[in-house]
């Protein structure tokens, strides 16, 4: 049991630290970096960088996700019963479906419009119906990460507590 309590601890610590810190260290140093030296181009290319930095966060979510829940409930059925178990399904399976989203339909569509512009997104009017679209599919991965992320640090309370 020792095995799988390591493999549900570890797939939390991986996939909520890559959450905090792909978005508290890795963004702001990819976009203050390249958007001083670049300029329009520096902030295009940060932009590109950190879309490949949080979709590889993402599928490695996947995977954590998949391992926690799977551990969790194995521990559950055959060991001792982990404290609010029920509670901490539901968070990690809404984590799991907000990941897979994001992951395989929300950046998908966002660096296709990425893609199609081509250039600067700053270069496209603000009504323009694909910087619309795009600026809203980056509002809403900010806000569904976010969530993830404050969903694992309390499931990682949980932990701590158990």
């Amino acid at each position: 049991m020792i095995v799988l309590r390591y493999a549900y601890v570890l797939a939390l610590v991986v996939w909520v630290g890559a959450l905090v810190a792909a978005g508290a260290f890795v963004a702001p140093a990819l976009f203050g970096v390249l958007q001083a030296e670049a300029g329009a181009t520096g902030r295009m290319l940060a932009g590109a960088a950190f879309g490949e930095v949080l979709r590889r966060v993402l599928l490695a979510g996947d995977v954590a996700g998949v391992v926690m829940l799977v551990t969790m409930t194995i521990l559950r059925l055959f060991g001792p019963k982990p404290v609010s178990y029920g509670i901490r399904a539901l968070l990690l399976g809404a984590m799991l479906l907000a990941n897979a989203y994001t992951a395989h339909i929300l950046l998908p569509e966002a660096d296709s419009l990425r893609r199609e512009i081509n250039g600067p997104m700053a270069s496209v009017a603000a009504t323009d119906p694909r910087r619309v679209r795009f600026d809203s599919l980056h509002s809403l991965s900010t806000t569904i990460v976010t969530a993830m992320a404050l969903a694992g640090i309390a499931v990682a309370a949980w932990e701590a507590r158990e």
